[in-house]
């Protein structure tokens, strides 16, 4: 173990591509500082994993403790503190900082992928990462409507079967931002009416493992173009980098 100590809290961490990346870094670098799995089981166990390693300075949270850290840090910067979602973490002089870098990955998948902020978007899912999408889209003036299992009074939001083709065909992106089809469980989609897709859609999916989901693949049988997280997931993982590199001296 490093001098320097960070990790990754949540819940599945088996295939996390977070701790090699990163561990990869710190050689490349010559740095004296190591990147581990926190696998927790609830996050009431956060607390005692802070007071149980001193040289643990960075952070980064994934599903399903986005929203749920949030009591548990001192600040929030950016992003985070509009839309109380945190996916990285700061431990400066006792302080835990908590910021929001997946603003950032998607801003970035965006521009790569030349995402055109005259379109209009369907944003499936409503939870921590659907936040941060929805407020990318709002920063860039991009029209978007919300797809969610749950009721809410936001008139952005519909239900999946309030899907229909007029509605697909006027919204040519498609964000796909719920766990279905995450490795291992790679045979599960949402209620998507696919059928309606054209080769004139653009269709994402936060997802990087598997490459192609099952969202994706369906997708590709109407000619859509596909983009996985990927390309995000590397950004917003160097956006962590920025915030940590100054810790370490």
């Amino acid at each position: 173990m490093g001098r320097f100590l960070f990790g990754i809290i949540g819940n599945p961490l088996t295939h996390s591509f977070s701790p090699n990346y990163f561990n990869n870094k710190f050689t490349s670098l010559g740095l004296d500082a190591s990147y581990t799995r926190f696998e927790l089981d609830n996050i009431s166990l956060f607390p005692g994993l802070i007071r149980q390693y001193e040289n643990l300075i960075g952070l980064n949270v994934t599903l399903p403790f986005k929203q749920s850290i949030v009591p548990y840090l001192d600040v929030l910067n950016g992003a985070a503190e509009e839309l109380k979602t945190v996916n990285t973490i700061i431990k400066r002089q006792g302080r835990l900082s908590g910021y929001n870098t997946d603003v950032l990955g998607f801003e970035h998948l965006l521009i790569r992928n030349k995402i055109s902020s005259l379109q209009s978007a369907l944003v499936l899912g409503s939870g921590g990462s659907s936040s941060a999408i929805q407020y990318v889209l709002r920063k860039i003036g991009m029209s978007y409507v919300v797809v969610s299992r749950g009721e809410s009074s936001d008139s952005r939001f519909i239900r999946y079967h309030d899907l229909n083709k007029e509605l697909i065909q006027s919204h040519l992106v498609i964000i796909h931002c719920t766990p279905l089809g995450m490795y291992p469980n790679i045979n599960e989609s949402v209620a998507f009416p696919y059928e309606y897709l054209t080769p004139q859609h653009t269709c994402i999916d936060l997802i990087y493992n598997p490459e192609k989901t099952l969202f994706l693949k369906q997708a590709e049988r109407k000619g859509s173009t596909l983009i996985n997280g990927y390309d995000m997931l590397v950004a917003q993982a160097e956006a962590s980098w920025e915030l940590w590199r100054s810790l370490i001296h």
